[in-house]
């Protein structure tokens, strides 16, 4: 059975690794380059894209574009938002939230009020527990 000796060499800076480092160096730099100099040409005019990319960030007109993209939609995509709020699961979500914001209603105080009361139990229990064990 051949035992696994670790091979130790010393490690050498010779010439031959500099000019790797340089040649793996330069690949890195001229990938980047290219990466960063072509940018993706983008799809103008295709009809399956939705809004308007001619128009800048800053002179973006959301109340229109939103409008223009409602229109667009399918009449069934359009039916079922304009009556989500009659859908049963948005019906049962919308409970499950009021519900949540009713318990939550003041919920630091209550848990600072039980644990003043835990806190007055266990002193009262561990009173109780000395006045017995010392009659």
């Amino acid at each position: 059975m051949k035992s696994f000796e670790k091979n130790t060499k010393e490690f050498k800076l010779s010439f031959a690794v500099i000019i790797r480092l340089i040649i793996f160096f330069t690949l890195i730099a001229i990938i980047i380059n290219y990466f960063i100099s072509n940018k993706p040409t983008s799809v103008s005019g295709d009809p399956t894209v939705l809004g308007d990319e001619s128009t800048s960030s800053s002179q973006l007109d959301l109340p229109n574009i939103a409008g223009s993209l409602y229109l667009q939609l399918p009449e069934n995509s359009r039916h079922l938002l304009e009556n989500y709020s009659k859908n049963s699961n948005f019906q049962f979500v919308q409970n499950k939230l009021n519900d949540i914001k009713i318990e939550a209603n003041g919920f630091p105080q209550k848990q600072i009020n039980d644990l003043k009361k835990n806190i007055i139990n266990s002193i009262y229990h561990d009173l109780m527990k000395n006045i017995d064990s010392s009659t």
